[in-house]
C-alpha cells in the first residue's frame, strides 16, 4: 500500500526535513521563547516558533481508542493507573522532544485523567511548556469558558449526529466544581493559542474534502496476511480519506473471492449528501458523526464494519487534531500511527539506556528529570541524534525488517550516528540520567 500526500490530516513526517528542522535556532537551553510575558497574550498557532506539537491523545476519541487498544478488559482500577502511566510517558516524551506541547481547553473537562496529569505538572503550563488551544471568545478563563462550553454544547444538540459529542460535555463528572477548577488550572496558562483562522484549517472544509469522490480503492483481501484488515487496518486511517474507508470493498474465501462492498454505496452517498447539506447550513458536525450514522442504517455491524468504524473513527480524529495543530506536527499515540513516525516510545527507552542505567526508560523519569533535560543545552544534539537514527531505521524498512526487529536496526542506527565520546559530548544529560 503506497503512501499518499495528505495534506488534509496527519501524515508520516519527512524524515530528513525533520532532523533539517533541528539545526534552525535551536542552539542553547531549549527554553521556548523565554516565556517572559506579563499577562497572557493571544498568538496563532502558526505563529507559534520552534519545535511545536499537538498532543492528540488529550482528546477524548484519542484516549478511548487508545484505551480500547491497549487496555481493553483490565478492571476499571487497573485501567486508570495503567492508562495513567502510559499517558505520562507519552507527555514526558513530547516535553523532552518539543518545545512547545499543545493541548485543547476542552480536554481536562471532558477527562478527569487528563485534568489530574495536567494539575500535577502546573509548572509546564506556567513556564508556557503546555498551552491551549482556546477559541476566538475566549478572552478571559475566569468569564468565558463556561460560556464557551456552553455554546458548544447547544451547537451539538443540534448538530449532524453529534448527540456523543454533545455528552461528552456533560458527563457525570463535568460538576460545577469541576469546571471551576479546570478554568483554574487553564488560568496558570499566560497564553491563548488560536487556531489557524484560513478557510483550509477549518474542519468544515477539512471534512468536505475527505469526502470527495477518490477513484483510488481500498480493497481488503481477508485472507492474505499482508492485507489482512483485522492485523493493522487501523493504519488505513493514516493515509485513506474517509470516502476511500467508507467505500471499501473485500474478497476472501466467504465471498468465493467475489469483491464486495463493506457498505452498501447508496447508504454511504445517502449519508455524505445529509453531511453536505448540515455543513452548508452551519450545523455542528461531530467527530462521531459518520459512524453513528452508518451504525443508524445498519442492524448489527459485521466484525468487518467495526474495524472499518475504528478507522473512520480515528481518521476523523485526525482532522479534528490537524484543525487545532495548524502547519505543526500532531504527535499520535496510537499504535497504527505510531509505527510510520519517527517518534517511536520503544526506541526513544533504548535511545535513553545509552545515556543511563541499565533500565533507563522515561517510565522512570521524574518530572523534574524530564524539565532539565527539555532545558539542557545539549537537547537540540539529543533531539537530532535520536530522530535521524529513526529516520535511518524507517530507510531499512524495505528490506532490513523483513531480518531483524526495528529496535536491533534502531540501536546499529544510533550506534553509528552517536559519537564515539558521546558521554563526554552529552555529559549534562548523562548526568541528568545518571550514568556519571
Amino acid at each position: 500500500m503506497s503512501e499518499k500526500n495528505d495534506k488534509t490530516a496527519y501524515s508520516p513526517l519527512d524524515a530528513y526535513s525533520a532532523t533539517d528542522a533541528l539545526k534552525l535556532g535551536l542552539e542553547g537551553g531549549a527554553e521556548p521563547e523565554q516565556f517572559a510575558n506579563s499577562g497572557n497574550s493571544s498568538i496563532s498557532v502558526n505563529d507559534l516558533e520552534k519545535r511545536v506539537c499537538y498532543f492528540s491523545l488529550g482528546g477524548d476519541q484519542a484516549l478511548k481508542a487508545f484505551q480500547k487498544y491497549h487496555l481493553d478488559g483490565s478492571s476499571s482500577q487497573d485501567q486508570h493507573e495503567e492508562l495513567k502511566l502510559m499517558v505520562l510517558q507519552r507527555l514526558y516524551f513530547a516535553i523532552i522532544m518539543f518545545d512547545i506541547v499543545i493541548f485543547h481547553c476542552s480536554d481536562p473537562l471532558r477527562s478527569e485523567l487528563i485534568y489530574e496529569i495536567l494539575s500535577e505538572h502546573v509548572d509546564w503550563i506556567e513556564s508556557g511548556r503546555i498551552r491551549f488551544i482556546a477559541n476566538n471568545d475566549i478572552n478571559d478563563w475566569q468569564a468565558d469558558y463556561t460560556t464557551y462550553i456552553t455554546r458548544k454544547y447547544k451547537a451539538y444538540q443540534t448538530g449532524f449526529f453529534a448527540k456523543l459529542e454533545a455528552d461528552s460535555l456533560r458527563q457525570p463528572h463535568i460538576t460545577q466544581t469541576y469546571t471551576q477548577k479546570v478554568i483554574d488550572l487553564l488560568g496558570k496558562s499566560k497564553y491563548f493559542v488560536r487556531k489557524d483562522a484560513t478557510n483550509s484549517s477549518q474542519f468544515t472544509s477539512l471534512l468536505k474534502d475527505d469526502i470527495k469522490h477518490n477513484n483510488e480503492q481500498i480493497v481488503i483481501g481477508l485472507d492474505c496476511e499482508e492485507d489482512n484488515l483485522f492485523s493493522h487496518v487501523k493504519q488505513f486511517a493514516i493515509e485513506k480519506t474517509i470516502y476511500q474507508l467508507a467505500h471499501a470493498q473485500y474478497y476472501g474465501t466467504s465471498t468465493q473471492n467475489t469483491i464486495e462492498n463493506v457498505f452498501d454505496p447508496k447508504m454511504i452517498s445517502s449519508i455524505f449528501r445529509n453531511m453536505r447539506s448540515a455543513l452548508d447550513k452551519g450545523r455542528a458536525v461531530a467527530r462521531p458523526a459518520i459512524v453513528e450514522a452508518i451504525k443508524n442504517e445498519l442492524h448489527e455491524p459485521t466484525e468487518l464494519q467495526e474495524s472499518i468504524f475504528d478507522a473512520i473513527t480515528l481518521r476523523m480524529d485526525l482532522l479534528y487534531c490537524r484543525m487545532n495543530a495548524g502547519k505543526h506536527l500532531i504527535l499520535e499515540s496510537h499504535p497504527s500511527y505510531e509505527e510510520h513516525t519517527l517518534y517511536q516510545l520503544k526506541c526513544f527507552n533504548l535511545y535513553l539506556k545509552k545515556f543511563g542505567y541499565k533500565h533507563s526508560s522515561v517510565e522512570q523519569l521524574t518530572a523534574q528529570q524530564v524539565s532539565r533535560l527539555a532545558s539542557s543545552r545539549e537537547i537540540s544534539d539529543f533531539r537530532r541524534i535520536f530522530l535521524a537514527s529513526m529516520a535511518d531505521t524507517h530507510e531499512q524498512n524495505n528490506f532490513t525488517m523483513k531480518i531483524w526487529s526495528i529496535t536491533t536496526v534502531f540501536n546499529d542506527r544510533c550506534k553509528r550516528l552517536l559519537p564515539e565520546d558521546f558521554e563526554k559530548h552529552f555529559s549534562e544529560i548523562s548526568s541528568i540520567l545518571g550514568k556519571s
